[in-house]
């Protein structure tokens, strides 16, 4: 995945491969498929200088699965799932 930045002050619109539209607004951020990068309207506005394209990583380190058991409240009442108990009970 690449990330699309649009540079302008107004809300870009790129046509992308499959029919797909990905509307950037001013200065806004995007992420565009490795093959959605070649197509003509995205090196258009790239040679236009309107857009930049960025590498993207991991937005995140991988992590191994956390227990759920820890860090839980263990102790008192657990809170309502379905909502407030009413009437006479």
């Amino acid at each position: 995945m690449k990330i699309v930045v649009n540079k302008t002050h107004q809300p870009i619109h790129l046509a992308l491969g499959g029919g797909h539209i990905l509307h950037l607004e001013p200065h806004g951020r995007g992420q565009v498929s490795d093959s959605s990068v070649e197509s003509r309207s995205v090196r258009a506005l790239l040679d236009a200088g309107q857009i930049e394209i960025l590498a993207a990583g991991r937005s995140r380190p991988a992590r191994p699965a956390a227990n759920l058991a820890i860090g839980t409240r263990t102790h008192g009442h657990h809170p309502p799932v379905s909502g407030k108990r009413r009437g006479n009970r």
